[in-house]
């Protein structure tokens, strides 16, 4: 029910305000920054897919320690994904400013998010049954 919900707000969602106080404050990007980190430093999926995966990559004959080892490929992985994830938020962001700047392709976008969301809705309905 959630789904469809979700998919009818969508649907009837008012045009939104693409003016220049839709801009949000740095310092919320950097609150939101700080607070992603937080969440994966804390995650512990994150930490049990480093424990099973990053050992089977150190040498034990090696001249650093294992537990350097897997420190430095944990630090070299982290930095390599949010390298990409940056990548990521940067063409993103560039995309929605494509779309915030034209009325239609806003609407566009609610329309199919809202049917999208209606039609995941209805699958999962049908699928428990």
């Amino acid at each position: 029910m959630f789904l469809f919900w979700m998919g009818i707000r969508f649907l009837m969602a008012e045009e939104i305000s693409s003016g220049p106080e839709s801009h949000s404050e740095p310092a919320m990007h950097f609150k939101a920054l700080r607070e992603s980190f937080v969440v994966e430093v804390t995650n512990p999926k994150s930490a049990v897919f480093f424990i099973a995966f990053l050992p089977q990559f150190t040498d034990q004959g090696a001249t650093y320690p294992v537990w350097l080892q897997i420190i430095l490929l944990g630090v070299a992985a982290n930095l390599f994904f949010s390298f990409a994830e940056a990548g990521c938020v940067i063409f993103a962001d560039q995309i929605a400013g494509l779309f915030r700047k034209s009325r239609s392709a806003g609407r566009w976008m609610r329309r199919a998010a809202g049917s999208v969301l209606i039609a995941l809705g209805a699958n999962l309905l049908i699928s428990e049954r």
